[in-house]
């Protein structure tokens, strides 16, 4: 069955939302037809104005989609079209939810609503985590080339360097463990290379907005990853599904919200004084076979898949599949 998708969304900005919006596209089979409406996410009354309007997908964020309200989904579905909404800061359930009200208004109302961490209070959401790139091309030689890798292993990071991140105290305990350290940090300044590179000499920092592919590429060559982030975002992390794609051990910071609907396969670090021991116990492998099932479990390919079933349910009135399997 063939399908158009009117697909709302954030595009050609450095944020997650976009980058999930053009990864969907990328992984989606064959007869499901993407049209991007950017103009929509700040203007709903610009949606459907000359377009076929059989489907509209609505990848919300709070923040970035606030005019998108109850009341316009709504007038959307009058008009007989579908509405497919990924809500991507739900944290409903918790006592300080922010969005829970808005969410569970647009949970109630959406012919499927998808969200990327469990919840209890909306109990027609489907579940269904972020996506994972697929296998490094592992043909990058740009972090061998670049630094000495042959006397220490290497920990790798991406994301913009937000203080919360922890890049510094990340530097500083590496260089105590013995290991070197690789930022993908577009937007970084002077003052922060100059801090993180005191922080550990061995050190690399990519400062240029790298393609997703490439910072895969570059973080497989690392032997283990790390986000050690100190953050109460309502989102969770695209960033650390970067270093899930490189299939390399990974470690993160317990208890950061961004990380709550991840359990299985990574290393979980107390504190941030912890990393630096955590990390002298990691093991150097080619690839961590937990991260790797993690990779498969929740890829692209089957999220795509996942999304593509999904709208076709949706348009035959059928009650949306909550498992990728």
């Amino acid at each position: 069955m063939k399908v158009t998708v009117n697909l709302v969304s954030s595009w050609d900005v450095a944020c997650g939302i976009a980058e999930h919006s053009a990864m969907l596209m990328d992984h989606l089979p064959a007869g499901i037809d993407i049209m991007p409406v950017p103009e929509a996410v700040d203007h709903p009354g610009a949606w459907g104005a000359g377009r076929e309007a059989q489907l509209l997908h609505l990848n919300y964020h709070a923040g970035l989609h606030s005019r998108w309200t109850p009341d316009v989904v709504r007038d959307v579905q009058k008009g007989g079209t579908k509405v497919v909404i990924t809500y991507h800061d739900t944290m409903a359930g918790t006592a300080d939810a922010p969005n829970s009200d808005n969410a569970k208004a647009l949970c109630e109302i959406a012919d499927a609503f998808i969200v990327h961490e469990p919840v209890e209070d909306l109990p027609k959401a489907i579940y269904w985590r972020q996506g994972v790139l697929g296998w490094p091309k592992q043909t990058s030689t740009r972090l061998m080339s670049s630094m000495d890798v042959s006397a220490r292993p290497v920990v790798g990071t991406i994301g913009f360097p937000f203080p919360w991140k922890n890049y510094t105290e990340l530097c500083r305990q590496s260089y105590k463990a013995g290991w070197g350290v690789l930022l993908i940090a577009p937007r970084a300044t002077r003052d922060d290379i100059e801090a993180w590179t005191n922080a550990n000499p061995h050190s690399l920092v990519i400062s240029d907005f790298v393609s997703r592919t490439d910072a895969v590429e570059l973080l497989a060559e690392c032997d283990a990853t790390a986000f050690i982030y100190t953050c109460a975002n309502t989102g969770t992390s695209g960033a650390i599904r970067m270093g899930i794609a490189a299939r390399k051990p990974v470690l993160a910071l317990m208890g950061c919200r961004q990380f709550r609907d991840l359990e299985e396969g990574i290393f979980w670090v107390e504190n941030l004084e912890a990393f630096g021991e955590r990390l002298s116990y990691v093991s150097l492998e080619r690839v961590d076979p937990h991260i790797v099932r993690l990779a498969h479990q929740d890829s692209w390919r089957n999220l795509g898949a996942g999304y593509a079933n999904l709208y076709q349910r949706v348009m035959l009135n059928l009650r949306g599949d909550r498992s990728l399997g």
